[in-house]
């Protein structure tokens, strides 16, 4: 199957909409200094009567967040919720799926360099689908922008 891509410029606190879900991005603190520890956040909102697979799961595509390598940050590992066991009697098995809203979130450590400005880009995969099908995977391009002062 092929993925779309969505480009989307995305300051904190700002949504995005794809297909089949609505994003919004966050940041805690939005004002860093070198070294400090930011929180990168996605909160979810999927449209209703659909789920997405949970990491961990077999034959089918799970929900994953990517991030372009920077040198102004070192990216930690993401946070996922709990998923929820689903039998889904089309294909008669049970597995891992997030419904509803889900919070995503991941740890980043600016660098001692770190200053002005700077632009973490992410890349939110995910493919969303209801009691019948599932739909073509969606590639989501997200970014934060943080403010770096000196201390």
């Amino acid at each position: 199957m092929a993925a779309i891509l969505l480009f989307a410029a995305i300051a904190p606190g700002q949504t995005v909409t794809g297909k089949h879900v609505r994003v919004a991005v966050s940041a805690r603190p939005q004002t860093v200094h070198p070294g400090d520890r930011v929180t990168l956040a996605m909160d979810l909102s999927l449209n209703p009567g659909l789920h997405v697979y949970a990491p961990g799961v077999e034959d089918f595509i799970p929900i994953a967040w990517s991030m372009k390598p920077n040198p102004a940050a070192a990216v930690q590992p993401v946070t996922f919720p709990p998923s929820r066991k689903v039998h889904l009697p089309i294909i008669d098995e049970t597995v891992p799926v997030y419904e509803g809203h889900i919070h995503l979130a991941r740890n980043a450590i600016l660098s001692k360099s770190a200053m002005g400005n700077i632009t973490l880009e992410g890349v939110l995969r995910y493919q969303a689908c209801d009691d019948r099908m599932c739909y073509i995977p969606e590639n989501l391009a997200v970014k934060w922008t943080l403010q770096v002062q000196s201390r």
